[in-house]
């Protein structure tokens, strides 16, 4: 077991405009703490990963296959693998907390290894 700063210890990285991720992640599971932008959009996609989302702050217009729902602070959802899905920020932004079994390899920096060891480990 460790402990790390969860985000603000975690490098950024864009996964898509506006859309930041700082990514965590163990041998079957990946926490991503996403920052969107104002009106920033997720684009529509899809994976072979199953994902979880928790809003943490601001709203999330969210699309789950033929499904779209407006989600606030303290709203999740489940999207199982291979469902597309995607969403726009309110206009405030939106904070996000997502989780993904099994991690994603797109969103694990090069060079991080296959774990996050926090510096002095």
């Amino acid at each position: 077991m460790f402990l790390l700063n969860f985000p603000e210890g975690l490098p950024e990285q864009e996964v898509a405009p506006g859309v930041v991720f700082r990514v965590a992640w163990g041998e079957r599971l990946m926490a991503a703490h996403c920052t969107i932008e104002p009106r920033g959009t997720m684009p529509l996609h899809s994976h072979p990963h199953e994902e979880m989302e928790y809003i943490l702050e601001g709203e999330f217009r969210f699309t789950l296959g033929s499904e779209t729902v407006t989600l606030r602070k303290g709203d999740a959802y489940l999207a199982l693998a291979n469902i597309e899905h995607g969403g726009t920020s309110g206009d405030q932004g939106a904070v996000i907390l997502a989780v993904f079994s099994p991690p994603r390899e797109e969103y694990k920096l090069k060079g991080a290894g296959e774990r996050y060891t926090p510096p002095g480990h």
